[in-house]
C-alpha cells in the first residue's frame, strides 16, 4: 500500500477486513434492499476506525513523477518514429 500511496500522493485508509469485496458488495446489497437511505448512509454503518492509514511520501512521490514524464516522453518520440516511418512504406 506504501508504493500506491507514493505513486497516488494520497493518504489510503487500509482496512482490517480482508475480504473487502465482499464488504462492499453487503454495503451495495444493502443499499438496493432499502435497508439504508443513500450510499452515505451504507457506508457509514461499515465504517471502521481500526485501520491503518498509510501517507505518501512526498519525495518518493516526486521521483515518480519525474520518471512518469520521462516514460511519456518516451512514448511520444516512439509513436513520431513509428507514425513517420509508416508514411515511407
Amino acid at each position: 500500500m506504501q508504493v500506491r500511496a507514493n505513486i497516488s500522493a494520497c493518504r489510503i485508509q487500509v482496512l482490517p477486513q480482508t475480504e473487502t469485496t465482499l464488504l462492499g458488495a453487503a454495503i451495495l446489497a444493502g443499499l438496493g434492499c432499502g435497508v439504508y437511505a443513500d450510499l452515505s448512509a451504507a457506508g457509514g454503518a461499515f465504517k471502521n476506525e481500526d485501520g491503518v492509514i498509510v501517507e505518501p511520501d512526498t519525495v518518493i512521490h516526486t521521483i515518480y513523477r519525474k520518471k512518469f514524464a520521462r516514460w511519456q516522453n518516451l512514448l511520444e518520440r516512439l509513436s513520431l518514429k513509428a507514425g513517420s516511418e509508416k508514411q515511407f512504406s
